[in-house]
Parts: structure tokens; C-alpha cells; sequence
């Protein structure tokens, strides 16, 4: 049984179309880079809100296995004199990679006989193996735009402004830029903590929800959704929302907090379409309606 791998990279608010897509890219870059490193796990999570992008690993190898890998060296030719004794070629290859001549082979291959040994890649520490793999995984992001921010000459879509890596209760150290890794996240810009300090995943999560953060997209959705319910009962209109706003409200927000607002009655002349246009286009605000007529209500979050 491995131990839980904690990861967060905080920014400052990223665009609510793409939050989903780093964070998809996020799942798909660890996957591969893990597996790579000969490393097992039971799962992987991700989760985005516009500050902060988060992996979860769960049950990581706390070390890779061993790897026992066949190399190719000189022909047989070159390494081995008349005699059969090894020649320099023979022993440059073996020193090389860490083989002793004895355990050298011949085999033949299309071109020819050539020498061959196994070469034995040793396990290495998980924690190890992360401080090389999580600022690739950073590297490897592909926003749709990006920025500087510093003298690192760093480039990401929004600045990053900190860094958690946890493995086993442990930071897995590294620098990325001029952010260190560490055990410090942050909670609500409102609701919470300027800096909250993690010991590991079920920690983190506890301490996100103490501080006003909703990791969860679907979570937020259901506020935004169950808020909206609330207020529609309360002014006997219903709310027109679309699941494109969905999607951009909950992905805009940490922390969804429904604010009612009304317009004079005299601007309910208008046509419904630009009432929408300008309530939801250009505010981002849910409109709401009694029957196929406007409201004068709205909802902000």
C-alpha cells in the first residue's frame, strides 16, 4: 500500500473556459509521467476552481521498481580479441553501464553477432522521482494564452503565486520560477485564510472547506443551481439559465453566493432578448421570467 500524493498549483483567477481544460490536461500528463517511472497508484483526481488547479494521487508506490533492461554493445568483433579475452571496447561498454564483462552474451542480431548485457536501473525514491516530474507536469500545460510575471522568465496563463507538494506528510521539494514548494495553500480571497497550511490530502480538503473553497465543479453547480431555487420560490419568477452560464458562473466563482437584484419596471418594455443580452452577456447575471415574460429580477454570484 502506497501513500497519497498532494499537488496544487495556485494562481492568480484563470478564465472560467479554462480551468476544465488545464486540469484534464493535468490528469492525463501525471498518468503518463507516473506510469513511466514505474510507479503504481489506485487513482487519480483532479479538481480546478479560477485559483487553483489540484492533482490527487492516490496510493503511490512510495518507490519505483526495479528495472532490468537489455543493452546492445560492440559487434563480437570488437569485443573480443583472437583469443576470446575481452578487448577495450568490451570493457568501456561493460564500465559504462554498470555490467561486469563476465556477464556479457553474445547474441546474433540481422547485422551481425554483437555483445549484449542486462543493465540494472535501480528503484529511487518516490519523493525523488517527484521533484523532477511535478514541474514537467507545469511545463507540460497548454493554456491558451499565456504571461510573464518576473525575472524567471516562468510563462503560464495567469501568475503562480504558490505551490503545495505532499507525498507521504512530506513536501516534495523543488523550485519552479521563483515559487518554492511547500505545505502552504490558500484559502477564500473573503472567506478564509490568506495562507493555510496542509499536511496531506484529507487534511487539505477539510482545510479548503474550512476557508470557503468548493474544489468541486459539480459541487458549485448544485449550489448555484439550489440558490437559484431558493430565490425563485421567494419572488415567484424562474430562473433562465442556460448551462453555458452554468458551466461559466461555476467555474468563475470559489464560492458561489447568490446576490438578488431588481431593474425599474419601466425597462420590462423592452424586448426580452435584450434584456437577456444585457443581463447575461455582458454582466453574467441570471435573468429571470414569469412564464415567456421577464422579470425585473435578476441573480448576481
Amino acid at each position: 500500500m502506497g501513500s497519497d500524493l498532494l499537488f496544487e498549483i495556485g494562481v492568480e483567477e484563470i478564465p472560467p473556459g479554462e480551468s476544465p481544460v488545464l486540469a484534464r490536461q493535468l490528469r492525463e500528463q501525471a498518468e503518463t509521467l507516473i506510469e513511466a517511472e514505474r510507479l503504481n497508484f489506485t487513482d487519480i483526481e483532479t479538481y480546478h476552481t479560477p485559483r487553483r488547479l489540484v492533482l490527487v494521487i492516490r496510493e503511490l508506490d512510495e518507490e519505483q521498481a526495479e528495472y532490468v533492461t537489455e543493452v546492445r554493445g560492440p559487434s563480437k568483433k570488437a569485443a573480443y580479441d583472437a583469443e576470446g579475452n575481452p578487448t577495450k571496447a568490451a570493457e568501456g561498454f561493460s564500465r559504462g553501464h554498470g555490467i561486469a564483462v563476465e556477464d556479457l552474451y553474445i547474441k546474433e542480431v540481422s547485422e551481425g553477432e554483437y555483445v549484449f548485457g542486462e543493465k540494472r536501473i535501480p528503484a529511487k525514491a518516490t519523493s525523488e522521482v517527484l521533484s523532477v516530474i511535478l514541474p514537467k507536469l507545469i511545463d507540460g500545460l497548454s493554456p491558451s494564452e499565456t504571461m510573464r510575471w518576473d525575472e524567471s522568465g516562468i510563462k503560464f496563463i495567469r501568475p503562480i503565486r504558490w505551490i503545495v507538494a505532499l507525498f507521504a506528510g512530506s513536501v516534495v521539494e523543488f523550485q519552479y520560477g521563483c515559487i518554492a514548494s511547500g505545505n502552504a495553500s490558500r484559502g477564500h480571497r473573503f472567506l478564509g485564510k490568506e495562507q493555510v497550511e496542509v499536511s496531506g490530502v484529507d487534511d487539505y480538503f477539510k482545510a479548503m472547506t474550512a476557508n470557503g473553497i468548493l474544489l468541486s465543479e459539480e459541487e458549485r453547480k448544485e449550489l448555484i443551481t439550489a440558490s437559484l431555487k431558493a430565490v425563485s420560490s421567494e419572488i415567484g419568477a424562474e430562473p433562465s439559465l442556460t448551462n453555458t452560464l452554468l458551466h461559466e458562473i461555476a467555474n468563475n466563482l470559489e464560492h458561489p453566493a447568490p446576490v438578488l437584484g431588481q431593474f425599474p419596471d419601466e425597462f420590462l418594455a423592452l424586448p426580452r432578448e435584450i434584456l437577456e443580452t444585457t443581463i447575461v452577456e455582458h454582466q453574467k447575471f441570471v435573468p429571470f421570467v414569469v412564464g415567456d415574460k421577464p422579470s425585473q429580477y435578476f441573480v448576481g454570484f
